[in-house]
C-alpha cells in the first residue's frame, strides 16, 4: 500500500525518515499497513502516539513493528498541549529498521527482514 502510493505519486521506493503526527488517526493507518505482508519501506518511522484506552490496539502496534524488524531507540513524552496530562496520552517514539543480524536497513526495498 504505502510503497505502491510511493512509486505511483513520488517516483520513490524507500523513505530515510517518515514522520507520522496525524493526532490519534495512526491506529487506523498502521492496521491497514501491518496487512501488507511487504516490509515497510523506510528506515526510521518518527511517530506520536495517542494512547487513547484501547490497550489491545497498542499491544498489536508494537508486536507488528517488532515482527517488521523495527526497534525503538528513543522516547520522549510529549508535554506539548493543553495540560501535563499529554505527557501520558501523547508520547513521540523513533524507530530504526533493522534486519535479523541487527543492520540497518535502509534502500534495500527488494528485502526482506526474514531473508
Amino acid at each position: 500500500m504505502l510503497a505502491t502510493l510511493m512509486s505511483t505519486y513520488l517516483g520513490h521506493t524507500w523513505i530515510a525518515v517518515l514522520k507520522i503526527d496525524i493526532e490519534g488517526g495512526e491506529w487506523n493507518i498502521f492496521k491497514k499497513l501491518f496487512e501488507d505482508p511487504l516490509i515497510i519501506p523506510a528506515t526510521q518511522i518518527q511517530i506520536e502516539l495517542h494512547f487513547l484506552g484501547d490497550a489491545k490496539a497498542v499491544l498489536n502496534f508494537f508486536e507488528n513493528m517488532e515482527k517488521r524488524g523495527f526497534r525503538v531507540f528513543s522516547v520522549e513524552p510529549s508535554y506539548y498541549g493543553r495540560s501535563g496530562d499529554n505527557a501520558k496520552l501523547m508520547v513521540q517514539y523513533s524507530f530504526i529498521q533493522v534486519d535479523k543480524y541487527g543492520d540497518l536497513l535502509s534502500n534495500k526495498p527488494h528485502m526482506s527482514i526474514l531473508e
